[in-house]
């Protein structure tokens, strides 16, 4: 799901949230879900503010030691 809110004639913002579901899916249907998000992102407009909303578990995974500057085990970034 994407939302752009224009503040004014230079100032947007896109809003994309998504949920993976990460215990019924197939490989193909995740793929697809995160080519759809692809997608939306690249979507938006350069100059926008781009707010990133969703919880992508199926291919983060639980090894937030890896992502340590991007996440944690409970984050809300």
């Amino acid at each position: 799901m994407t939302l752009t809110l224009e503040f004014d004639h230079n100032t947007r913002a896109t809003l994309v949230s998504g949920y993976a579901l990460s215990m019924a899916p197939t490989e193909q249907e995740k793929d697809e879900f995160y080519n759809q998000l692809r997608d939306a992102i690249s979507s938006c407009y350069n100059r926008d503010k781009l707010i990133l909303m969703g919880d992508f578990n199926t291919r983060v995974g639980t090894d937030h030691q890896a992502w340590e500057d991007v996440l944690g085990p409970h984050v809300v970034c």
